[in-house]
């Protein structure tokens, strides 16, 4: 692995994922390290951004160490598009909530509103 020189690369999103995850779910760094069968000091040099890529079988074995499909790992680090899998507004509103179809146009003419405003 060579030094990390951007904050968009590939290692860096897995280890701000990382990072983030095991802290929200109180995983320690030496645990991930062994159910992923990897050293403390690489994951730990992982989270601290100090790589600019990680090979696939390094991924593969992460994912696993969190119970997640590589799809699923890779989607929630950003490094694939998760919003194709979003349902559309209007279609989310009415089989979560059943709303009428006026309650629907007002909220989506609100979102619009909010949109056009950023």
């Amino acid at each position: 692995m060579s030094p990390c020189h951007s904050n968009s690369s590939v290692a860096n999103k897995i280890g701000l994922f990382l990072k983030r995850y095991r802290k929200s779910n109180g995983i320690s760094l030496n645990i991930l390290a062994e159910k992923a069968g990897l050293t403390p000091s690489f994951v730990f040099r992982l989270e601290k951004s100090e790589y600019d890529d990680v090979k696939i079988g390094v991924v593969i074995k992460l994912a696993k160490a969190l119970n997640m499909s590589l799809e699923d790992f890779l989607k929630r680090t950003q490094l694939i598009d998760n919003t194709q899998d979003l349902p559309e507004f209007e279609h989310y509103l009415k089989q979560k909530f059943d709303l009428p179809q006026d309650s629907i146009d007002q909220l989506t003419k609100m979102l619009e509103f909010i949109q056009f405003e950023k």
